[in-house]
C-alpha cells in the first residue's frame, strides 16, 4: 500500500518532471538553434574527444598512399573520427577530384611516377591516382575538422572581440558571368550566427563544444549539469559554508 504522503510526493515529482524545460519539446522551450551549416560543423567537431590533441598534419603529401594514410588515421586516439575518415576514404562520391584527372597528371610526370614505383607494391597510374584522391579527400576533411575545432573552442572561451580572421574566398561565375563568392566552410558556418551561444561545457571532465539553447546554459547535457552542481556543493561544504551542514 502506498501512503497518502508517498502518493503526494510522487504526484509532485511527476508535475515537476512535466514542467522541466529539459523534458519539454524544443519549440515549447523556445530554445535557440544553430543554422544547418554550424550544426553540421559542431557534429563533426564532436567526433573528437575534447581531451585529445590532434597532430597538425595527418600525412605529409598527397602521394603518401592508402597504407600510410590508414596507419596515420589509426593513431588519432579518436574512434569516431577514425571511423568517419575511413568512410570518407572509401566513398568516391566524397572525393574532391576525379582519379582520371590525377592519372592524366601522372602521365605528364614520368620522374614522379618512377619515384612512386620504387615502393614495394607497384601500382598503375590509375591506382596511384585513386589513392591520391583518397588521401586528398581525407586530408581536407581532417584539416577542416581540426581547424574548426580550434576556432570554435576560442569562440566558446570568448576570444572573438575584436578578431581578424584570414580566410580564403573561392570565386566562380554563374551562367551570366556574374561573380559568385564562396566562403571557406568554417566562415560560411558561423556567418550570421550568434557566436555567444557557442559554449564549452563547464564539466571539467567533458569540455565539449556545443550550441547552447540559452545564453546561461553552462553544460551540454543534464548529466554534466548535475556533476557541476555536485562539485560546487562539495567545494562550498569543504569551505565551511554553514547552510550546507543543515
Amino acid at each position: 500500500m502506498v501512503s497518502a504522503t508517498q502518493k503526494s510526493k510522487q504526484n509532485k515529482a511527476t508535475r515537476k518532471l512535466q514542467a522541466s524545460p529539459a523534458q519539454m519539446p524544443i519549440k515549447a522551450r523556445k530554445l535557440k538553434r544553430p543554422g544547418p551549416a554550424l550544426e553540421e560543423m559542431l557534429r563533426a567537431v564532436d567526433l573528437v574527444p575534447p581531451t585529445v590533441e590532434l597532430p597538425e598534419k595527418l600525412v605529409e603529401n598527397v602521394f603518401a598512399g592508402s597504407t600510410v594514410l590508414l596507419e596515420a588515421i589509426s593513431k588519432l586516439k579518436a574512434p569516431k573520427l577514425e571511423e568517419h575518415l575511413v568512410r570518407v576514404m572509401n566513398r568516391p562520391e566524397e572525393w574532391r577530384e576525379d582519379p582520371a584527372d590525377w592519372a592524366a597528371y601522372l602521365e605528364e610526370q614520368p620522374d614522379l611516377v618512377e619515384f612512386l614505383q620504387r615502393r614495394p607494391n607497384k601500382l598503375t597510374n590509375l591506382e596511384l591516382a585513386r589513392q591520391a584522391c583518397q588521401v586528398n579527400a581525407v586530408r581536407f576533411e581532417y584539416g577542416l575538422i581540426r581547424s574548426a575545432r580550434d576556432s570554435l573552442r576560442e569562440l566558446a572561451r570568448g576570444v572573438f572581440f575584436p578578431r581578424i580572421i584570414t580566410t580564403t574566398l573561392l570565386l566562380d561565375t554563374d551562367e551570366d558571368h556574374k561573380a559568385l563568392v564562396m566562403y571557406e566552410p568554417f566562415v560560411a558556418a558561423i556567418r550570421g550566427e550568434q557566436v555567444d551561444y557557442i559554449h564549452e561545457c563547464a564539466n571539467s571532465s567533458c569540455r565539449r563544444i556545443f550550441f547552447a539553447g540559452r545564453k546561461n546554459q553552462a553544460c551540454c547535457q543534464l548529466r554534466c549539469a548535475k556533476k557541476v552542481r555536485q562539485e560546487r556543493w562539495k567545494d562550498k561544504y569543504k569551505a565551511g559554508n554553514e547552510r550546507y551542514y543543515h
